[in-house]
Order: C-alpha cells, then sequence, then structure tokens
C-alpha cells in the first residue's frame, strides 16, 4: 500500500506541478501514475484483508 501511494504521489507531482519541465514522455507516464498508484493501494489493501482473514480462520 505504501509503494501505490509513492506512485500517485509521483503522478501527481510529475503530472501537475513539474509538468512544464518534463518532456512529453514523462508527463504521460505521470499520468499512467495517477491510475496505477490507487490500484496498487486498493490491490494491497485487498491482500491485507485476505491476510487478516486467513489468521482469523486458523485460531
Amino acid at each position: 500500500m505504501l509503494v501505490g501511494l509513492v506512485l500517485l504521489l509521483l503522478g501527481i507531482a510529475g503530472a501537475y506541478v513539474l509538468d512544464r519541465q518534463l518532456t512529453l514522455g514523462l508527463v504521460v507516464a505521470s499520468h499512467a501514475l495517477v491510475i496505477l498508484g490507487p490500484t496498487a493501494v486498493k490491490v494491497g489493501y485487498v491482500m491485507r484483508l485476505a491476510a487478516q482473514r486467513q489468521i482469523g480462520l486458523s485460531t
């Protein structure tokens, strides 16, 4: 989940804050990170819930 948050923050910085200093390819990649970052957070959260459920079932 932490990696997803870092990706999201890097994407926001590149896509909206530093867009004038970056090349077009990096701006496009930054916009992709704005989508992939929250996706990684959601996947990480679901994995965390699944791990908690596994622990809860074994006790």
